[in-house]
Order: structure tokens, then C-alpha cells, then sequence
């Protein structure tokens, strides 16, 4: 039998900066006001009639069509053949991703079936989960990924999609190196009490609700949106049924009074179907928190198994604590599309924290940061908890820096700093290198990036950082 390392495929690591975009559009110039970019749809002698798309950082790309009489047009800019093919196909996609996102998102809501989904995509297959022949389970497989997942079939789809989304942006930010190595497992229980019972098995924190294990190249990952969704079909239900009795009552009134029913007697019926409909509001925020909770904690974990098993494989070297777990969080609150990560909008509560700590002294140095373990970043009991939330901030605010300002996070000069700490190079001179300046300079300039870095991603000027 082929050892495994003998399969280990090494390939060359170098890719665009973090962020970039390779998009290419038409181009209408008009006389007055700025250009119109996008797929332009048809044009003739009396006007042209263009996709507008809009691509801010952060945000979802923006369509919508508009037509330009020819006497305000300057000059039309059209792609040629192979890259107007490219940007038609890339908004294909894009719809038909959307749609899918939706019906499945759908699927959550009460009486809603996904509709119309691709025959090829999420095929789920039947299966039984690990070690429990007894308990049935779905099953999806991607080249990066198998997801095994002992819930409802509308959960396990809609986390599949969003899993082979973050795996694609995972791999336009720091692309693959490693080739021909196992696909790494995903499981999701179906409730709570069954991933903690996983986790008391393996020796692990029960405070965390996910987790990897670089030992089994497994993710194991905890939701109550199983429970949610069972809850929130029974209040349903019951609510089907108080809607009905409201009916009811209400048409028996009218029939008493014919059609004139006093309004006192009709307004505890109106104020019965006030309270079902914030219920429900209620409901449904509660199940929008808990999609994007298990999301985050995919999106979190699953980096940290593609780091570990397709970029820099722990049998080769291990990137150091302080980025690894940076670069989760980042991809742990973004927004993807078509596989691109959309950067440049700081997480708001972590920039917020970041800002505080730093106008408190609270935040760790960079030395300190740099050459941070395990211990610095574990909560074994809760008097490690302040130091693990500084840490964890502190290492979440430099990798912004360094892959959105700086840009210094991809390509050859990641792969030399990894390298150069697996040749026990001091982390300080190590990072020295990486940024090519001194490490007060560089921290300097780090600090003044997150006071003045804003949530919508530009900087504040000096008079607005001043007011603050």
C-alpha cells in the first residue's frame, strides 16, 4: 500500500492579493456623470441598454439594467469575445446560485420546499452516522470536504452550498499547495447534547461549539437549529389552528351583528393576531441567529482543516497560532460570492473591541502577539477567558491589516514566513522579514490603521478620529 506522504503533491503557492477583484466589464462613457460598467445587453443608433454591476467590498453585488440614450454617450468600451464570455458566465452563476441560496433558505421556513434545484448539485446520499450503525444520516461529497450530517435534508443541502462557497474562497485566498490527501470530514449532529457528548469523548471543552481535529482531519460542529426547526414546525401548528379558531369567532360576530360588529368585541381578536405575528417575527429571528451562528462556526473551522491539510500540512510545517486563527475569523464573518471572499469590511464588533483595547492599553503588543502559543489563545477555566479574548482580538486586528492594508498575507512572502518559523527562526525577526521594516515602525502604523479603520471600511480623517 502507498504511504501517505508519499502522495503529497507540493505545488507552487502564489496567488492575487486577498480581496482582489479580476472582474472585467463593458464600459459607457457618458458626457456627464460617471461610467456605467457592466454587461451592456444591446446597443444601436438611438441608445444602449447595459447590466449595471456593482462590486463594493463587504457587500453583494449589486444588478440592475439601464438604458442610456446615445446623445449622452461619449464612447462604448465593449470586452472582447473571451472576456465578455467570462463576465456572462460569472453572472450566471451568480443567479443561479442566488436562487438555489434562497429556495433552500426557503426550506427552513414553515410549509416551504426548496424548488426547482439543479439535478447535479447537493445530491445527498443515505448513510449511518460514525460508530452508530442504528442512526441514519445524510451524506455529501465535494473534493475538499464530506459532509455528514444527521439532520433534516434542508439543513445538510443548505450547509453544503454555503460549504463549497467558503472552500472556493478559502482556496482564491491562499490556493492550495498540497494534492491527492483526504478530503477532510464534516459532521454536524443533530442537536447539542449530541456534538458535547463528542467532544466529552475526545477530552475536549465543552464551552466551544465546534471544533477540529487535525489528528482525524475531522470538524465537528453543534447547532440547535435542528430543535428550532422541530419547535417551530409544532408552534406553527398550533398557530394554524388559533388562526383558525380567530376566524371563526370573527365570522360568528359578524353573522350575530350582521356585519356590524361593535369594535370593542373585535379588538381582543385583532390583538390575538398582533401576538401570533410577533411570535412568529420572533421565530424566525431566532432561526436567522442560528443559521448564521452554525455558519460561522463552519466557516471557522473548516479554514483551519483547508489550512492544516491543503496549504501547509502539519507533517510540513504549522502556521503560527496568531494567523491561523486570524484568518478564521476573518473568513468567519465574511460574505461570499461565487466562491470570492468580499473583503474589506471589518467585522463591527471586533473593530469596535479592537478600538477599545487599544485606547485602554488592553490590547496585546505585538511582540507579545507574535509570540503567542496555544496557551495564550485556550480557556481551560474561566480565569482564561480575558486573556484568550484579547488574544483572539488582537490577532483578528493584525490580520486585517496585514492581508487587507498591506496585502502581505498571500503568495511566496506567506510561504517564506511559515517556512522561516519552521526553521525555529525567532518569530520576531521572522515577521521582521515578512513586513520589511521594524517591528515599532510597523506597529505604529498597525494601531493608527485600526483607530482610524471605520465599519464601512474607509478610513476616518484626522478630525473625525479626533471627535470620536
Amino acid at each position: 500500500m502507498t504511504s501517505l506522504s508519499l502522495l503529497l503533491l507540493i505545488l507552487p503557492f502564489d496567488g492575487p492579493a486577498p480581496g482582489a477583484d479580476d472582474w472585467k466589464y463593458d464600459q459607457v462613457i457618458r458626457h456627464k456623470g460617471p461610467p456605467l460598467v457592466g454587461l451592456v445587453l444591446e446597443h444601436n443608433r438611438t441608445q444602449v441598454r447595459i447590466k449595471c454591476i456593482r462590486r463594493k467590498p463587504g457587500t453583494p453585488t449589486l444588478l440592475f439594467t439601464d438604458t442610456i440614450p446615445r446623445e449622452e454617450i461619449l464612447e462604448l468600451r465593449l470586452l472582447e469575445e473571451p472576456d465578455r464570455k467570462k463576465l456572462m458566465e460569472r453572472l450566471e452563476a451568480l443567479r443561479r446560485d442566488r436562487e438555489l441560496l434562497s429556495a433552500l433558505t426557503r426550506a427552513l421556513e414553515p410549509g416551504e420546499k426548496p424548488a426547482d434545484l439543479p439535478a447535479d448539485m447537493l445530491e445527498l446520499e443515505k448513510t449511518t452516522w460514525p460508530g452508530n450503525e442504528k442512526l441514519e444520516a445524510l451524506r455529501y461529497r465535494s473534493a475538499h470536504f464530506e459532509l455528514v450530517a444527521a439532520t433534516r435534508p434542508e439543513i445538510v443541502q443548505l450547509c453544503a452550498l454555503h460549504l463549497e462557497q467558503i472552500y472556493e474562497a478559502y482556496g482564491r485566498m491562499l490556493p492550495a499547495r498540497v494534492k491527492d490527501v483526504p478530503v477532510t470530514t464534516i459532521l454536524l449532529p443533530r442537536s447539542l447534547g449530541d456534538y458535547q457528548a463528542i467532544a466529552k469523548s475526545r477530552g475536549l471543552n465543552l464551552l466551544n461549539s465546534a471544533f477540529y481535529d487535525p489528528d482525524r482531519n475531522q470538524v465537528v460542529c453543534g447547532s440547535d437549529l435542528e430543535r428550532l426547526c422541530d419547535e417551530r414546525d409544532k408552534v406553527r401548528q398550533h398557530h394554524l389552528r388559533l388562526r383558525a379558531d380567530i376566524r371563526g369567532r370573527r365570522a360568528e360576530l359578524n353573522k350575530i351583528y350582521k356585519g356590524r360588529t361593535p369594535v370593542g368585541l373585535l379588538a381582543p381578536l385583532a390583538e390575538a393576531e398582533k401576538r401570533i405575528t410577533l411570535s412568529e417575527e420572533k421565530n424566525g429571528q431566532l432561526m436567522v441567529r442560528s443559521r448564521e451562528r452554525l455558519f460561522q462556526r463552519l466557516y471557522h473551522e473548516a479554514f483551519h482543516a483547508y489550512l492544516g491539510t491543503f496549504v501547509f500540512p502539519r507533517r510540513e510545517t504549522e502556521v503560527p497560532l496568531w494567523l491561523n486563527e486570524g484568518l478564521a475569523q476573518v473568513f468567519e464573518t465574511a460574505r461570499v460570492e461565487l466562491g470570492e471572499l468580499r473583503v474589506g469590511l471589518p467585522d463591527p464588533e471586533r473593530l469596535k473591541a479592537a478600538q477599545v483595547a487599544l485606547e485602554k492599553g488592553e490590547l496585546p503588543s505585538l511582540r507579545r502577539l507574535l509570540r503567542s502559543g496555544a496557551k495564550e489563545f485556550l480557556v481551560g477555566h474561566g480565569s482564561d477567558r480575558l486573556t484568550s479574548d484579547r488574544t483572539y482580538l488582537a490577532s483578528w486586528a493584525l490580520t486585517h491589516y496585514m492581508a487587507f492594508e498591506r496585502r502581505q498575507l498571500s503568495g511566496t512572502s506567506l510561504e517564506t514566513y511559515v517556512r522561516s518559523l519552521a526553521r525555529e527562526t525567532d518569530p520576531l525577526d521572522a515577521f521582521r522579514s515578512l513586513c520589511g521594516e521594524p517591528l515599532d515602525d510597523l506597529e505604529r502604523k498597525f494601531h493608527r490603521y485600526i483607530q482610524k479603520l471605520r465599519p464601512d471600511g474607509r478610513l476616518a480623517t484626522a478630525e473625525k478620529l479626533e471627535s470620536r
